[in-house]
């Protein structure tokens, strides 16, 4: 009787442990799936803010260059109207110059000569 007692208590601490150890590797596969899945969720918000931060600097990038090529366009805007102020006034200077040398000789051209 001793002998089936033991066995008894024998097999009962052995269903214990069976039952110990099972609930053991649940709770590990339940851990091991909630760890996945927080990762799964944290990749996806880094993914996210990766995407948002790319978005953002594209934006001032953007506006940079559209900074850039304003500027560009008011410096050669600039030059092309300096080039064309001294064009003009190089012109109205040569106009007004000829216009004082060839005049008083246009003025006595053999044809307007009075004959006196």
């Amino acid at each position: 009787m001793q002998e089936a007692s033991a066995l008894r208590r024998e097999e009962a601490r052995r269903g214990t442990e069976q039952k110990i150890l099972e609930e053991m590797i649940r709770t590990e596969k339940e851990k091991a799936e909630i760890d996945q899945e927080l990762n799964r969720a944290k990749a996806l918000a880094e993914a996210n803010a990766r995407v948002h931060e790319e978005k953002e600097s594209e934006e001032v990038t953007k506006r940079m260059m559209l900074e850039r090529m304003k500027g560009e366009k008011e410096k050669w805007l600039s030059a092309i109207n300096t080039t064309f102020s001294h064009i003009e006034g190089f012109n109205a200077f040569f106009i007004s110059n000829f216009y004082e040398v060839n005049l008083p000789l246009s003025l006595e051209c053999p044809g307007n000569k009075k004959k006196g």
